[in-house]
């Protein structure tokens, strides 16, 4: 079934459930597909998952009805991992991912390919996919971290909620230092084009003068540095080089390879140090 698409697996499900009505059989099935199994969980079928144990899942009208909203797919990551990461997008997730082996970071190893959830920074969303699978997975423990709030939920020994105190997670790596350091690594210069370092600069000074015009401070924390630092710095960046846009958003984090170790903030290395330490308390399904 897994080579089918949805509609088919739905179909192929049902059918042998008719098949069984009218011969008076017990339909034992394996399955890997999402669909088969949503399918039995809604018509009150057991369900059986081979993950560590071999255990009865879906058994309660509760749990059915959270796992028909959250995914079994999401169950299966819950019951493999035993934590979940909660950040706005895929971004922030390599963000951390490239702090985590820039510093050495015991993180880096539950970061590699973590149970995640993108969350759009919103608290509300967290708690709910969280508590959805606290029915199926009861030892499930989590941390969520999101850009700056005015209002954090409360934390529980289960699920940790944290923000960053900067603006967004790209003030902690967008600084002229770094930006002049990643400029000057790049490869394909060659004998008649500038340096891109200096021209990094020029388009540094093109910005943050345009920005002094309008009373906006670039390097202040409580700046939103990706879309209206970064995004028009990188655009002026290439079209003085005459060529693509090398650094599109949603590609930031590559400035953080050009990051000296000792200026990593250290808000960077306590999110770390709680990402590490949920991580830790997780029991997986062995």
């Amino acid at each position: 079934d897994a080579h089918l698409e949805i509609l088919r697996q739905q179909q192929v499900y049902r059918l042998l459930n008719e098949i069984a009505g009218r011969t008076g059989c017990q339909v034992i099935a394996a399955s890997h597909s999402e669909v088969v199994m949503k399918e039995a969980v809604d018509r009150q079928h057991s369900v059986v998952a081979f993950l560590g144990r071999p255990h009865l899942v879906a058994n309660t009208k509760e749990l059915r009805k959270s796992l028909a909203g959250l995914g079994w797919d999401q169950y299966y990551s819950a019951e493999q991992k035993g934590w979940v990461l909660y950040v706005e997008g895929s971004t922030d997730l390599e963000i951390l991912r490239r702090f985590a082996y820039l510093k050495g970071h015991a993180a880096k190893v539950h970061l590699e390919a973590p149970f995640v959830h993108y969350v759009c920074n919103l608290p509300a969303e967290a708690e709910r996919h969280f508590r959805g699978l606290r029915e199926a997975k009861a030892d499930l423990v989590g941390i969520a971290i999101y850009d700056r709030l005015e209002g954090m939920p409360n934390s529980t020994p289960e699920l940790k909620h944290s923000c960053w105190k900067r603006r967004e997670i790209e003030n902690y790596f967008a600084t002229h230092k770094t930006l002049v350091a990643w400029a000057g690594q790049q490869e394909g210069e060659d004998l008649f084009s500038q340096n891109r370092a200096d021209v990094m600069e020029q388009s540094i000074d093109e910005i943050v003068s345009a920005l002094s015009t309008l009373g906006k401070d670039p390097w202040s924390h409580d700046f939103k540095v990706s879309d209206e630092f970064l995004d028009p710095l990188f655009k002026d960046f290439s079209k003085r080089l005459g060529g693509y846009n090398e650094m599109p958003k949603g590609e930031f984090f590559h400035l953080i390879d050009a990051m000296d170790t000792a200026d990593i903030p250290a808000e960077i290395v306590e999110k770390l140090d709680a990402i590490a330490a949920v991580a830790g308390q997780a029991q997986p399904a062995l």
